[in-house]
């Protein structure tokens, strides 16, 4: 197959899980004998030429991130939205590539922030099958763009900014866990056209674990630093851990995110005098992170949104770390409650304290949802498995006619 992949990141510009796994499945599809071209934007990080990679695409500051570096005005924000929503450039690049590749599938990987509705006008004119890859919710956001974690928080200065919105025409469609797939299918996209394949992690997650060593009552977090996350709803947790049964347990923190939400759990620290028991570690690398994952008895992963997929998760239990998480979107289909993990309602610290007191009193039955985890990791999320789902999906999509879904709110 010759396959366009279109995507607004793709390494060596990586944020985050997507772009890595991104990489990893082109690698693996070139391996597999298929052409691949990337479509992608222009980064600082990226120099040189890379075979394979055009990097034409525009990209925009993302006004949806938890926090800018620097203080901007409203006008300033509207101006950065709008051109996340619309590049004409960005579209006239698809166009090229598309004519200039003549692709057997255009495989759509993430398109946030380089003029997405301007994509989705060009992609509706490509000649040959579209397959989008949904990791989030973009297309509930941008028809109705409700969320409270965005800096634009006028409901209808987004509706203005966004503008019309054309149908989504596609050959089918693939999403990382069964609550995407629920979503799509209710705002109108057909359930036949959806494929649900599971994310793939990176190798380093799946090697066999080191022997734990006896550190004492190690609680962990990895992930950025922002409200939807519920960090906060950890720390009171943990506090009441603390002040109850295991006055000895530690809570260490990974990742970075919004300033200010970061102050607030640092204030939250100091006036709880947890300051010996919880440590900022800040961004490592991922083979730091491995070890930090052997290293703690129980990962939290306390979301107060609807993950998508929860990929700290998935790396916790391929590393036969048990994980507490909130029982909300693809965190309910990664864990089966109280066999490989336990869930509890989201924003809960009083549920989220009992299930680590559980699981700290209880060894032996921790080190069974940590082997159970792990089993389940290595089954569902290896790259191969992911790569040849991926790899047939686009074939079959080659032969399937195209479908326009418009938005159902």
């Amino acid at each position: 197959m010759r396959i366009l992949l279109v995507t607004n990141r793709f390494p060596p510009d990586i944020a985050g899980g997507a772009e890595i796994l991104a990489g990893g499945l082109v690698e693996a599809l070139r391996r597999q004998g298929h052409t691949v071209v990337v479509l992608t934007s222009r980064s600082a990080r990226c120099r040189g030429r890379q075979p394979g990679v055009a990097r034409a695409l525009r990209t925009a500051i993302d006004s949806n991130a938890s926090r800018p570096r620097l203080a901007r005005g409203a006008v300033s924000q509207s101006i950065s939205f709008y051109r996340q929503m619309h590049s004409p450039a960005s579209a006239r690049a698809l166009r090229h590539a598309v004519a200039r590749v003549q692709p057997d599938v255009v495989y759509v990987w993430n398109v946030s922030g380089i003029g997405l509705v301007s994509l989705l006008h060009a992609l509706r004119k490509v000649p040959m099958p579209v397959v989008f890859h949904l990791h989030s919710y973009w297309w509930q956001y941008i028809n109705s763009p409700r969320t409270p974690f965005s800096r634009v928080r006028a409901t209808w200065l987004k509706r203005l900014l966004i503008g019309p919105v054309p149908p989504l025409r596609f050959a089918s469609a693939i999403v990382c866990s069964q609550a995407l797939k629920r979503e799509y299918r209710s705002s109108g996209c057909p359930e036949e056209r959806i494929e649900v394949i599971p994310n793939a992690i990176d190798a380093h997650f799946l090697e066999p674990a080191a022997e734990r060593a006896a550190l004492g009552a190690t609680l962990m977090y990895a992930g950025r630093l922002c409200a939807e996350k519920g960090v906060m709803t950890a720390l009171h947790a943990v506090a009441a851990v603390r002040d109850g049964s295991h006055p000895e347990v530690r809570f260490l923190i990974y990742g970075k995110g919004d300033t200010r939400y970061e102050q607030a759990l640092r204030q939250y620290v100091h006036e709880r005098g947890l300051e010996s028991a919880v440590s900022f570690e800040g961004l490592v690398r991922q083979e730091e992170l491995v070890g930090a994952y052997d290293r703690a008895d129980v990962v939290l992963v306390p979301s107060l949104w609807e993950e998508p997929f929860g990929l700290v998760a998935v790396e916790a239990m391929a590393r036969g770390t048990a994980v507490v998480a909130s029982d909300v979107g693809g965190l309910h289909d990664l864990i089966r409650d109280g066999r490989d993990g336990v869930l509890v309602a989201p924003g809960n610290a009083s549920a989220l304290g009992k299930a680590i007191r559980a699981l700290l009193d209880e060894p032996a039955w921790r080190r069974q949802i940590g082997q159970q985890a792990r089993a389940r990791a290595l089954r569902r999320h290896r790259f191969d498995v992911f790569a040849t789902r991926v790899e047939r999906h686009l074939e079959r999509a080659r032969r399937i006619e195209p479908h326009e879904s418009r938005w159902v709110a």
